[in-house]
């Protein structure tokens, strides 16, 4: 697996950021490319050298067998690491937050990356040292979109590479029967709502089913809002898989996508996958 990280030779971190990745791809079996898009087009040539000398030195850092690549590209950060995206299986990119007036109209730059990014992008975002193990991980589904299938199998490969386990999730969004009054209509809208998580269930089920069984784990069939519930589930992981689907119109304003809001809000390491671009080839 050939994955990518995004330093910021500007800001402090970047060595966190690089040994965050060096976890990756120690779990992985891959190997870590370094990283800096250079957006000052002002910047000499002796500063150029010193940027290529500092990812050179951090590269060093790098265990031998998951050394890749120093690079340094020009141009404008977002378009930079989409274009990048392609040619990797993985990119990680730190959590870090802009001000506050560019977070506001443009988002994190975790959550404008996976956006863009052709390739699955791992999020740390723990703050210690975490020692490479078995990850314990849950992909959150839609099973209102066509990329079930998909999403499962783009887990199951990234699951299967860390040597971890992946459980399922879909969170149904409808309102629970306890709001009802009416104690006979709770108890008959409670047993309907009982069979439809039973539909679901079978269904996550019979996605797992398709995985090896190494890697396959439960299902977990939720209620609530999709994006609050995989955050409340995601003390219980080691990574939480989500797809890059964003809302659209005034939805989107408002509420952004389960995606930001895992990315933002998770209690473990996030690993977006590019769900959009799939739609989008592939019809919802």
């Amino acid at each position: 697996m050939r994955l990518l990280v995004a330093l910021d030779l500007q800001t402090e971190g970047h060595h966190w950021l690089m040994d965050q990745g060096s976890r990756v791809a120690a779990m992985s079996g891959g190997t870590l490319d370094l990283l800096y898009v250079q957006t000052d087009p002002t910047v000499s040539e002796s500063q150029l050298k010193s940027f290529q000398h500092r990812l050179d030195e951090m590269a060093r850092l790098i265990p031998v067998e998951l050394r890749g690549e120093t690079r340094i590209v020009a141009g404008d950060l977002i378009p930079v690491l989409s274009t990048e995206s392609r040619s990797y299986e993985g990119m990680v990119v730190g959590p870090r937050e802009p001000g506050a007036f560019e977070r506001l109209f443009k988002g994190t730059i975790a959550t404008r990356v996976m956006r863009e990014a052709q390739c699955p992008v791992v999020i740390p975002r723990h703050t210690g040292e975490k020692p490479v193990k078995a990850p314990k991980c849950l992909v959150g589904l839609d099973l209102n979109k066509s990329n079930t299938d998909w999403m499962l199998a783009q887990a199951s490969d990234w699951v299967s590479a860390m040597g971890g386990t992946v459980d399922a999730a879909f969170v149904d969004e409808k309102p629970p029967v306890a709001g009802i009054r009416n104690a006979d209509i709770r108890l008959a809208a409670r047993k309907e709502w009982e069979l439809v998580q039973a539909k679901w269930r079978r269904v996550v089920q019979a996605g797992l089913d398709r995985m090896d069984e190494q890697v396959r784990g439960e299902p977990l069939i939720l209620s609530g809002d999709p994006a609050v519930e995989l955050v409340g589930q995601s003390k219980n992981y080691d990574y939480v898989i989500v797809g890059n689907l964003e809302h659209t119109g005034l939805r989107g304003y408002l509420l952004g996508s389960v995606a930001s809001h895992v990315v933002r809000n998770a209690q473990c390491d996030v690993i977006t996958l590019p769900a959009a671009a799939y739609l989008k080839e592939h019809g919802k």
